[in-house]
């Protein structure tokens, strides 16, 4: 009995294994379709990057400055307060 549960136990186990490589190949295509419909309606959607103010880190706003300028519309900047401890709740809505 244990050698008949322990041979159906590795029969579901290749099964499972066997099911699921296949729908990876599926899914894989899908993701290629999907991919040149993508590059066709690359400019309907939106990019927000949130960085600290000047005071806080001159470099990581000036990179998003530069991304904006280099993407336009596609790109939305914002700046987290420079007191974001205590304003936690703006930050979050950001």
């Amino acid at each position: 009995m244990k050698k008949f549960l322990a041979l159906l136990a590795s029969a579901m186990l290749v099964v499972g294994l066997v099911g699921c490589n296949q729908s990876s190949t599926t899914t894989e295509t899908t993701e290629e379709s999907t991919t040149s419909s993508e590059s066709t309606e690359a400019s309907t959607y939106k990019i927000g990057i949130l960085t600290g103010t000047v005071s806080q880190g001159e470099e990581e706003f000036r990179a998003a400055e530069k991304m904006k300028a280099q993407y336009g519309d596609m790109i939305v900047t914002m700046t987290y307060p420079d007191s974001f401890m205590k304003e936690t709740e703006t930050t979050i809505a950001n």
